[in-house]
């Protein structure tokens, strides 16, 4: 028999096994609250896809109008503008091509093409052209000319 014994404190138990099984209730509840979570409507994602294009259709506005301009600055400010119409594009990109491949596809040539004319320095009323059309594709695409 050992003289020597170390102190527990009986509380500091009872203390690790309140904490243990609040963790685990609280694991429990967060993947209850994650199955039992409703799935997105289709309203809701056609929603979420609209949103997601809208930066893209505020830049192709601004493309031309920022490409006319006989200052080389603003001019640049239209590859800018491109440049974020394209981001915006690609991140609404998956959700535009569940809603029409075709139409999808169609932007992002209208896009490519878009850059090649600007990259050509090529005439104002053509720039103003593409990036019309590829905003008119756009917003059929996303379900936005409806609106």
């Amino acid at each position: 028999m050992s003289l020597y014994r170390e102190a527990r404190s009986r509380s500091g138990r009872w203390i690790a096994a309140v904490a243990a099984a609040l963790l685990v209730g609280l694991a429990v509840g967060a993947a209850l609250g994650v199955a039992l979570a409703p799935e997105p409507s289709l309203a809701d994602s056609i929603g979420d896809v609209q949103d997601d294009v809208r930066p893209a259709l505020d830049a192709l506005e601004l493309v031309p109008i920022h490409y006319e301009s006989p200052q080389d600055v603003t001019r640049r400010a239209a590859h800018d503008q491109l440049a974020r119409a394209r981001a915006s594009f690609e991140d609404a990109e998956p959700g535009l091509r569940l809603l029409d491949a075709a139409g999808t596809a169609s932007v992002g040539h209208d896009l490519d093409e878009l850059e090649r004319l600007l990259e050509a320095g090529g005439d104002a009323a053509s720039v103003e052209q593409l990036a019309h059309r590829a905003a008119l594709r756009l917003r059929a695409v996303a379900g936005l000319s409806r609106q």
